[in-house]
């Protein structure tokens, strides 16, 4: 082979390793694209079943007819609705949202207003939050910013919801917050607030602001 043919075939070799690298890019870019879609319906049908279960928290669970019993019901949800409306930096109180919202499987104790649950397994827990200006002039609604901690054991955040409100709004609901975790009879929950800004003009709705968790995932006979 001379000379003229290897050089010949070098361009050819380029060229096809350029192809090479063209199609990797192409495969990952669509691989990436399919991952984003995925998650991102993931996440579009939980928040979905959170708003369900927001509404009336002891008709509705999400996942199999066991889920939807009301043995499962009595046994392993728990719901809680705000007690106070005032956006305070301090522990918050709940209070059970009607009789059986607290299963059989936790232990809530209004005194340190702290919720136990009874067995080791996988919990979704989740907080919605909904606040409003009380001014009957919206400009007179200035900035302030919340968020609400769920501390375990009073040493490590479990979950962190935020709210910002802005200045001239009505209302102003927290995107749903929410994370799978995973806790045992040990571990106790206790939720704090931190609020900043003209706190005064801002309240908490109760009526639509709440604290809940179900055993997805655990020992449930």
């Amino acid at each position: 082979m001379t000379a003229t043919d290897i050089e010949s075939l070098q361009p050819r070799a380029g060229r096809s390793l350029q192809a090479c690298l063209v199609t990797s890019v192409i495969t990952l870019f669509v691989l990436l694209i399919g991952v984003t879609v995925t998650a991102t319906l993931f996440i579009r049908q939980i928040q979905t079943e959170l708003a369900t279960i927001s509404k009336d928290p002891l008709e509705h669970i999400p996942g199999s007819e066991a889920y939807r019993s009301e043995k499962y019901k009595m046994q392993n949800f728990a719901y809680l609705r705000a007690n106070s409306d005032q956006l305070e930096n301090e522990t918050m109180t709940w209070a059970a949202s009607s009789s059986g919202s607290v299963g059989s499987r936790y232990l809530y104790n209004d005194k340190q207003q702290a919720l136990q649950p009874q067995l080791e397994g996988s919990y979704l827990l989740y907080l919605d939050l909904e606040l409003r200006c009380v001014r009957s002039d919206l400009r007179e609604c200035g900035e302030a910013h919340v968020t609400v901690k769920v501390m375990m054991n009073m040493q490590s955040s479990t979950l962190d919801c935020e709210a910002q409100l802005p200045r001239g709004k009505k209302d102003v609901r927290a995107a749903k917050c929410w994370k799978v975790v995973q806790l045992g009879p040990s571990d106790r929950l206790i939720t704090s607030m931190e609020a900043h800004g003209d706190t005064q003009s801002w309240k908490l709705n109760t009526n639509q602001s709440g604290l809940g968790m179900f055993l997805v995932d655990g020992q449930t006979q």
